[in-house]
């Protein structure tokens, strides 16, 4: 570790006691706007200082980190807004649905109000369109489900009037009219700007199925799918549309997407967040986390995929050994006897075997058994 890292890390206690929103590794953030969209899905316009938060790139997400009861909360969320506002304004929006079981988001729409300040990292994810002209080809197909539309939109209100009414993209939003739709006065205006959009009402007409692709003219065959839904959602739609391009001696589409599950990476509570492109997808359930300390004892508990590990023990009342939180100090770190993680930090996936992880940069994709060291009482 560099001496200016290591000084950083033990300065940041009394940092954050002459600014309690002060966190290393983060920037802070200030709520200008707070709007609900519908469908109990909230959306929070930050004003960030362009910088320290230079860019993004349609699609991306950020990590949103709140003190909640003294203990600090992250989790990520897309970003919603388009490319122009944090270039002209330096604001970005976030949006998020409020979830009942969850920390996060329900102390959000509780309790942030304009004028609150969060902190938040850079954007991160592959689940991206770029603002450049050629980005968007005639022949993207689009496919979104529930808040999994927030990246989506976000993409399209990045483009040019004259690119959507020329090329003339396509969405197929999936929504349950029983909990209402989300964001319809954006949808719309999109679809006047050039967006062509199908609803598909699930309460009414069920899950994804081949019928639901009957609208699309027989010669229509797109080369890359852009879908953002729940994880069997998204495997349905692409082994759907996949089918319908070998029937068609068609080539198969290209598949960019971002899928989740349950509760969410970032627990995301069901806003996109994770990505992975080329006909990958990242596990975004809960997994099962058997603790083992130095006197034998056994705890068991779940994490969530793409939530580092270190906050998933804290949410389960345990305290491990930990120092900067952001992968520099290594204090966290521990050993893990069996099953899969990702490092949050480089992407990597480890193997089954055994291996030393540090628990703040590391999140779980299979059950794992660790190694619990804990803060002496």
């Amino acid at each position: 570790m560099k001496p200016l890292q290591r000084t950083l890390i033990y300065l940041e206690p009394i940092r954050q006691l002459l600014n309690e929103n002060y966190r290393l590794g983060y920037t802070p953030a200030r709520v200008i706007s707070k709007v609900e969209q519908g469908a109990n899905i909230w959306s929070f316009e930050l004003k960030v200082n362009k910088t320290r938060f230079s860019d993004f790139t349609p699609g991306q997400h950020i990590a949103l980190s709140i003190q909640i009861s003294g203990r600090y909360i992250d989790r990520y969320f897309s970003i919603s807004s388009p490319h122009s506002l944090l270039k002209e304004h330096g604001v970005i929006e976030v949006s998020m649905k409020r979830n009942e079981d969850g920390v996060l988001t329900k102390w959000a729409v509780e309790h942030l109000n304009i004028g609150s300040t969060v902190n938040i990292k850079q954007p991160s994810g592959n689940f991206t369109l770029e603002t450049k002209p050629q980005s968007l080809r005639d022949n993207d197909l689009f496919i979104a489900a529930g808040s999994g539309i927030t990246p989506i939109l976000s993409m399209m209100r990045s483009q040019s009037k004259r690119i959507l009414k020329t090329l003339r993209p396509r969405l197929i939003y999936y929504f349950n009219s029983t909990q209402g739709m989300a964001f319809q006065k954006r949808l719309k205006q999109l679809e006047s700007d050039g967006l062509s959009i199908e609803y598909i009402d699930t309460h009414s007409a069920g899950r994804i199925q081949s019928s639901h692709l009957d609208q699309l003219q027989s010669n229509y065959h797109p080369e890359r799918l852009f879908i953002c839904g729940p994880s069997g959602f998204t495997q349905t739609a692409y082994e759907l549309l996949s089918e319908r391009a070998r029937f068609n001696n068609k080539p198969v589409p290209q598949l960019i997407t971002e899928s989740f599950g349950g509760l969410s990476p970032s627990t995301r509570t069901s806003t996109c967040t994770s990505t992975s492109t080329s006909n990958t997808q990242h596990d975004q359930s809960q997994h099962q986390i058997v603790w083992r300390n130095p006197k034998g004892q056994v705890i068991e508990t779940l994490g969530l995929a793409q939530q580092n590990l270190l906050a998933s023990a804290e949410q389960a009342s345990l305290k491990p050994i930990f120092g900067c939180r952001v992968g520099i100090c290594h204090q966290c770190s521990c050993l893990k006897y069996s099953g899969r993680v990702q490092n949050l930090k480089t992407g990597e996936i480890s193997s089954n075997g055994q291996e030393a992880i540090q628990l703040c940069i590391t999140a779980p994709l299979s059950p794992l058994t660790l190694e619990l060291k804990e803060q002496s009482s």
